[in-house]
């Protein structure tokens, strides 16, 4: 029993891949990108020196703005003293006081584990089947505690693996809305059942969170409660027709997972567009229910360096203004080849909005069908930032995040 544990764990070990630079000989970091200014007071580069890439790897006058792997600290080396890799960074992740966000491959759903600085864990979203609650048990003892359970909404694609989690673990709070027109199914009652044997759970059908409130701190790490609606809001009911399914999305909990000046944000299924039906995708992009809330009422605490995009993609959110106000450096789209999310008119909606291909990454690219769809905003999006398949020929894999004390943040596959 001992070595398949072991050997679960090898399985699950976390090798994130990004871009870094190698020094081809020994010199020194610049105070500023020129070739007159000053070098860095302990800025000295060693040829083999590893340094990592600030600045979302950009140049200026040839020069890469740089951290020296291991040390605080940060300067400029010009493109000719470097090469650049790209995979996994050596004795990167074993840092302390860093923050880890998985977001697990569970196909067409969400699933979230938060691992905090101070080895704690927090779940958002329970995901699609068991595969959350798989890979949890891989890194991490049954019967032990689970500082927060946030189930963002009620579809069973975000509650898969709530109620293991809490049969086998001790959920010491947990947050979700059992808000849902058309009844609750049975993944989601058996896993509210699961929550309140449990104790500490708040239902924001029954209770109220001020916008803005943090609900869990340690040290410098926030996780802020930003939306989320436990009951039928007439704005939302008016502009999305009184549709169940996408009222239930409209009252996504959305948070903000703050650590080290960076930040998280985490979406569930809000809605911010009306669905485009005509053949050209030529649609009114203006922002409507949940997303329009948010940046009405919201917009100081949107700014992300990540953002969990809404609805796994779906052509129905991440409205333009949404996007501009997050402004992220990274999009990560948790989807399966199920709906053909992520939709290329969203995929698109970001890339406009400057975000490079590179740092828009994906749990599932599927086999891709040749898309023969009248209206084109129905179409999944072909793009990808990496030329990776599994043995079935889709593109697979676990999303890690990571941000150091230091505030450096990275963001890879897991293999």
């Amino acid at each position: 029993m001992r070595a398949f544990i072991i050997l679960l764990i090898l399985c699950f070990s976390l090798q994130l891949r990004a871009d870094y630079l190698i020094a081809y000989r020994n010199t020194t970091l610049k105070k500023k990108p020129q070739s007159s200014a000053n070098p860095v007071i302990g800025g000295a580069v060693k040829e083999g020196d590893i340094l990592e890439l600030l600045d979302s790897a950009k140049q200026t006058n040839g020069y890469y703005h740089v951290q020296l792997m291991g040390t605080s600290i940060d300067g400029y080396i010009y493109r000719s003293l470097v090469r650049r890799e790209s995979g996994d960074i050596p004795g990167f992740l074993n840092a302390g006081g860093t923050l880890e966000v998985t977001v697990v491959d569970v196909g067409a759903g969400l699933g979230c584990i938060i691992k905090t600085p101070g080895d704690q864990y927090i779940i958002y979203d329970g995901g699609n089947g068991n595969m959350v609650h798989t890979f949890l048990k891989s890194i991490y003892p049954v019967g032990r505690d689970i500082a927060y359970v946030i189930a963002s909404h009620t579809d069973s694609d975000h509650w898969g693996a709530i109620k293991e989690i809490a049969e086998d673990y001790k959920v010491k709070k947990s947050l979700i809305t059992s808000y849902r027109p058309d009844g609750l199914p049975g993944t989601v009652s058996d896993g509210i059942l699961e929550l309140k044997k449990d104790g500490g759970m708040q239902d924001l059908a029954k209770v109220s969170i001020a916008p803005g409130t943090v609900i869990y701190q340690e040290g410098d790490l926030r996780l802020r409660y930003l939306s989320g609606f436990g009951k039928r809001d007439d704005r939302f009911a008016k502009e999305l027709g009184n549709e169940a399914s996408k009222l239930r999305n409209a009252a996504s909990i959305v948070l903000r997972l703050e650590y080290a000046d960076k930040a998280i944000l985490f979406t569930g299924d809000i809605v911010g567009l009306e669905e485009c039906k005509k053949s050209k995708c030529d649609c009114d992009y203006k922002c409507i229910s949940s997303e329009k809330y948010l940046i009405d009422s919201l917009s100081g605490f949107l700014e992300a360096n990540v953002i969990i995009a809404p609805h796994h993609g779906a052509r129905n959110a991440s409205c333009p203004d949404f996007i501009e106000k997050v402004n992220p450096d990274y999009v990560i789209f948790s989807a399966g080849d199920k709906h053909k999310h992520p939709h290329d008119l969203t995929a698109n909606n970001y890339l406009a909005a400057g975000v490079p291909l590179k740092n828009i990454f994906r749990t599932d690219i599927g086999a891709i069908p040749e898309d023969t769809d009248t209206n084109l905003c129905n179409n999944e999006w072909v793009g990808t930032n990496e030329d990776r398949t599994d043995d079935d020929g889709s593109f697979d894999d676990h999303i890690k995040i990571q941000i150091t004390s230091e505030g450096r943040l990275l963001v890879g596959y897991l293999e």
